[in-house]
């Protein structure tokens, strides 16, 4: 393919329209046709998808992007990054796959192997580049506007070394520390863009997909014009139904085999605000790795139990949870846009009846304390019932609410709950296995820590009787942002 130098006025014209500097001067590779090296001319659905990633980055957004399989849109992300890196002054990204050799193994098949081919095939470089100098292992500079490219593998502290416009995760449905890597990612940048096929196992990148906590771009093969009923045919005839249903068609419900609570699916969600003559109950559980947080009613009308609202975070002192009970915030948290939006709507509550796990009483390696204590001195008061050790008969109250339906109120967050209690799960056993018990403890993973508090809210909330406002202590000894004279046990 003949490669002309471009001109001065193409230059300043890519450099204020990444689709016409892709039509322009864009260049893929694909070994199946004789001619390997391709001008890359995007189809309509592909300059689409690159505008609203520009877009993305230029607000400062996260986006979630389901597709199908051999759409293109690993080569049309990788340029809409290359195009920022190019004209962009001081423009920092992070790119990262699940494992090292997808992210940079100097072969076309890597992330960063496809940036060298742009570089070396589309000879449109920055002045001054070297590429022994500014192309290191998992790194591409731009010496002219300060830009730097960098990758990362999947870890548990990934992307936490530094600051970045966008971080991209490539099939992030498939990642190890799907969650922890997402989150932590939201502190080192405003962008997240996660681009996946739906993998064949539940995931947090699901359950992110299905939350509205991210706007959702869909690229499923109809839009591709050189894709018809008869390819689909074709296809289906050389693949499994399972392979067609996730990478063609991105179906989401992958087998989901010893599911922890089918009852539920008896779960409607939608307009279910709260109650304000009615008791409100806030369920915690603590781990090392997450907290999450319930609100709770019941309606008195149906009987059901109401969602109102949930939240999940890791790796945070307990201090930075107080601003979701009145608590000011403190300006040392930098808190998420979502973390703001969900104490908006919350911190002026009433005083809630507050349930937790044995671990309040442990002892915080950050506060000194135990949780319970310190969130005591805050005027949050935890109680325990005994039975919450009894994973059993949390199991057991936990399914006597769900088989009744409960009411979810329709927020990004409890989107996400309700996610965590579909996809919780046993462990499965190896087919050679000779047990003849079943598995009695689910596997934790990221649903774990909303199952664990939905299993606490139950246990505790069955001794209050269904006559609720006969056995409920007074307010002034539940919690809440206020002093209190005592604790209610």
């Amino acid at each position: 393919m003949k490669i002309t130098i471009p001109s001065h006025e193409q230059i300043r014209q890519a450099s204020k329209d990444v689709v016409y500097f892709i039509n322009t001067f864009g260049v893929t590779f694909d070994p199946r046709p004789a001619s390997k090296d391709l001008k890359f001319t995007l189809y309509p659905f592909q300059e689409d998808y690159a505008r609203w990633l520009a877009d993305k980055i230029d607000k400062g957004e996260d986006g979630f992007v389901e597709k199908s399989r051999d759409m293109g849109v690993s080569w049309v992300t990788l340029y809409v990054i290359y195009w920022c890196w190019l004209f962009r002054k001081g423009f920092q990204c992070l790119i990262g796959s699940r494992k090292e050799d997808y992210v940079d193994n100097h072969t076309i098949d890597s992330l960063f192997g496809k940036l060298d081919y742009i570089i070396k095939v589309g000879k449109v470089i920055p002045q001054g580049f070297n590429p022994t100098k500014d192309r290191t292992y998992m790194k591409i500079e731009n010496p002219l506007r300060n830009c730097v490219i960098k990758g990362e593998s999947a870890n548990a502290n990934f992307s936490r070394a530094g600051r970045y416009n966008i971080i991209f995760f490539d099939e992030l449905a498939f990642w190890p520390w799907q969650q922890s890597s997402w989150e932590a990612a939201g502190d080192a940048t405003p962008c997240r863009i996660g681009v996946t096929t739906p993998s064949e196992e539940p995931s947090y990148a699901k359950a992110l997909r299905n939350s509205k906590l991210v706007e959702v771009k869909t690229l499923h093969w109809r839009l591709h014009p050189l894709k018809n009923d008869e390819w689909y045919e074709i296809q289906k005839a050389r693949r499994t139904s399972d392979e067609i249903a996730r990478e063609l068609d991105i179906n989401w419900e992958g087998s989901l085999t010893g599911i922890v609570y089918p009852e539920i699916d008896q779960a409607v969600i939608g307009d279910y605000p709260f109650l304000p003559n009615q008791p409100i109950y806030t369920s915690w559980d603590f781990g090392l790795d997450g907290t999450a947080i319930q609100w709770w009613q019941t309606n008195p009308q149906t009987g059901k139990h109401r969602l109102i609202h949930s939240y999940h975070n890791q790796e945070k002192v307990i201090e930075y949870y107080l601003p979701l009970f009145g608590h000011p915030i403190n300006s040392i948290h930098n808190y998420r846009p979502e973390d703001l939006e969900v104490i908006s709507q919350v911190k002026d509550l009433p005083k809630a009846i507050h349930f937790g796990d044995p671990d309040v009483e442990k002892r915080n390696l950050q506060t000194g304390t135990s949780n319970r204590q310190y969130l005591q001195d805050a005027g949050i008061y935890v109680q325990t019932n005994e039975l919450a050790n009894d994973l059993g008969s949390r199991k057991t109250e936990l399914k006597l609410i769900l088989q009744k339906g409960i009411e979810v109120n329709d927020t990004p967050q409890n989107r996400f709950w309700l996610e965590c209690l579909k996809n919780a799960r046993y462990p499965q056993r190896d087919d050679t296995s000779q047990a003849v018990t079943p598995n009695l403890k689910p596997i934790h993973d990221w649903t774990s820590h909303h199952r664990t508090s939905s299993e606490y809210y139950a246990v505790n909330v069955k001794d209050i009787g269904n006559n609720q406002t006969t056995f409920i202590p007074p307010f002034e000894l539940l919690g809440g942002a206020g002093k209190s004279k005592g604790q209610y046990v």
